[in-house]
């Protein structure tokens, strides 16, 4: 082959070398396109926890805000109480209003031991979240300089104090009255402030006997049996909880002078019949004033209402969502309008509540009925908080027990029944907060003394016989005995507990209240027989008031001691704190955060 020739064939080959190398072989193509794939994933993923972490964050910093500002305007309110904590426990004169805190019958423990999911063949808390969610607080304050409360009530009440004439409703029983609908801002240096959480309501609900929450989120094979029960379809906790903030004016210069000499509002504005419900769904729907119900000369509720006073504010029978039970020639003293505690108690699959004559009871010891909640054109109103989990409100006890081996545990906590079975074996401390009568509670991890399951898989749990292990300052307990003697005296004599013989509870609502000595001198006899503290309206079986007459009337510790009082404030004992707990869901990252706030009265 010729010298050029060559030099030709070596420069082709060197072309077709070089547009070889132009060009992927399909392998390497491959290749690449699956490390391209990974890349892409993993970027995805980055990119995706990187969202989820900038979500977070956010969900984060929204509810820490939200709670920082709840738990201020809390702090805020309590610091401006009338009152000191201590119950009025004599006949020394009352207080300028009131405190009162109601502790119902949930607690932190109960969403672990009422529902632990072991469709996976370890038990599981599928309802964590929750926290005590069914308390309720309540006291009077006054108002800063220059802060003053504001509310709106109906502008004929404020008219009629000037000008009798001035028009007020057609008709009082109507809701649609004009003269309800034209309000006016006015303002007060004291109110009654309210507190509570409520659920929320299927709409189409009948309010008789109660309404019905909104629960169908559970969904969880509890107990087992391979498919998810109609049982089983709710949880037992409402799917959606509001905290609610009542601020009440405290103006009794919007009173006139009634008929009979006693003061009372407009004649247009009237109380319903329903001793329970009636100023729910009509003062309270219509205007922002702490009112009470005028008494008939035998001391028994008319629809007449009446604004109140602080002076009035320190008995129990005026306050806001407070009733007595009619039974013809007495009543019961006045008690809180509770309905059923929430349904995860009573549940089946569940455990049951505390067993025997002093458990707790199916009605009157719940969430604060919905007619209470602001509704109607004024609705949402009195929302304090969306999507809340827990409201908690605990009292100090330096007297109880607290048991320590790995870990401490107190009332509050899932553990604290084996802790008492154990005691001899665990150190103990003293003092914490916990939540009233927390021994029998029936969502409480104490549930009574008697033999029963630790949690809702049914292992077995010991009875408790050492009584001194979980009595205490604010336990309510002084006897491990029937429904007329296990409870405190207070808790009898103020009427917050009372017997139907010594066979089961009627009615359990545990309070710290700075109660009254006003029964003492009203002229009305109260008395205490076999558990039930009545109220007399005709007919008394003994004089009223022996325990204010100067006399020694039982001949025992001198005149007018404790024995001849009619009445006992609930709980006797000095407080030292009390602590306001409030838990927050973001329900679209279900991030769940608390925060907590502590006040001692000065």
């Amino acid at each position: 082959m010729r010298q050029a020739d060559a030099r030709k064939v070596k420069t082709v080959m060197r072309r077709s070398q070089s547009l070889q190398r132009l060009a992927f072989t399909l392998v390497e193509m491959l290749v690449a396109m699956a490390v391209t794939m990974l890349m892409m994933v993993a970027l995805a993923r980055a990119f995706a926890y990187v969202g989820r972490q900038v979500q977070d964050s956010r969900a984060v910093t929204q509810l820490t805000s939200e709670l920082r500002d709840i738990t201020s305007r809390i702090h805020a309110d309590l610091k401006q109480c009338t009152v000191k904590l201590k119950a009025n426990r004599g006949l020394e004169p009352d207080q300028n209003g009131y405190f009162l805190y109601y502790e119902g019958p949930l607690t932190d423990a109960t969403s672990s031991l009422f529902r632990v999911d072991n469709s996976s063949g370890k038990p599981v808390l599928p309802d964590s979240r929750y926290g005590d969610c069914d308390d309720y607080l309540a006291f009077t304050a006054v108002a800063k300089p220059g802060q003053w409360f504001r509310g709106k009530v109906p502008r004929f009440l404020v008219e009629q104090k000037n000008n009798p004439t001035y028009p007020g409703p057609t008709d009082p029983t109507d809701p649609n009255d004009p003269a309800f609908r034209d309000l006016v801002v006015i303002e007060s240096k004291y109110a009654e402030i309210v507190y509570f959480a409520s659920p929320e309501y299927y709409a189409d609900s009948p309010s008789t006997p109660w309404p019905t929450y909104v629960d169908n989120d559970g969904l969880i094979d509890v107990d087992g049996s391979g498919s998810v029960d109609g049982d089983e379809v709710g949880n037992g906790f409402p799917d959606r909880l509001r905290i609610h903030r009542r601020v009440l004016l405290i103006r009794p210069d919007l009173n006139v002078t009634g008929a009979d000499g006693q003061l009372e509002l407009g004649a247009g504005m009237r109380g319903g019949t329903n001793a329970k419900l009636g100023l729910a769904t009509t003062v309270h729907q219509r205007c922002d004033l702490s009112v009470r119900r005028v008494l008939d000369a035998t001391g028994k509720p008319t629809v007449r209402v009446a604004a109140n006073s602080l002076v009035d504010l320190s008995r129990p029978h005026n306050r806001f969502a407070h009733y007595r039970i009619d039974y013809g020639n007495y009543t019961s003293m006045p008690i809180l309008a509770l309905g059923p505690p929430a349904t995860v108690l009573t549940k089946t699959g569940n455990i049951s509540p505390v067993t025997g004559a002093v458990s707790t009871t199916t009605d009157l010891n719940g969430f604060l009925r919905p007619e209470f909640v602001l509704g109607g054109t004024r609705q949402g109103e009195d929302v304090f908080s969306d999507y809340a989990v827990g409201f908690d409100v605990q009292i100090f006890d330096p007297e109880v027990r607290l048991f320590t081996e790995n870990e401490t545990v107190g009332p509050t906590d899932a553990g604290y029944r084996d802790a008492l079975v154990n005691a001899s074996a665990l150190r103990q401390t003293q003092g914490g907060y916990v939540d009233l009568c927390f021994p029998v509670l029936s969502g409480g991890a104490v549930r009574g003394w008697e033999a029963i399951a630790r949690d809702s898989r049914g292992q077995a749990g010991d009875q408790l016989t050492n009584l001194g292990l979980f009595t205490s300052r604010f336990s309510g307990i002084q006897s491990l005995g029937n429904a007329v003697n296990t409870y405190d005296d207070g808790l009898y004599r103020s009427g917050r507990v009372y017997a139907n013989g010594t066979s089961s509870i009627v009615a359990f609502q545990p309070v710290f209240d700075t109660f009254t000595s006003h029964y003492e001198r009203d002229g009305f006899y109260q008395a205490l027989e076999n558990g039930f503290m009545k109220w007399y309206a005709t007919s008394p079986p003994g004089t009223p008031d022996l325990g204010a007459n100067g006399l020694d009337d039982d001949a025992a510790y001198g005149a007018d001691d404790i024995g001849e009082r009619e009445t006992l404030p609930p709980f006797s004992g000095n407080v030292d704190s009390i602590r306001v707990s409030v838990r927050l869901e973001n329900t679209k990252t279900r991030l769940v955060r608390q925060a907590s706030v502590e006040y001692a009265s000065p």
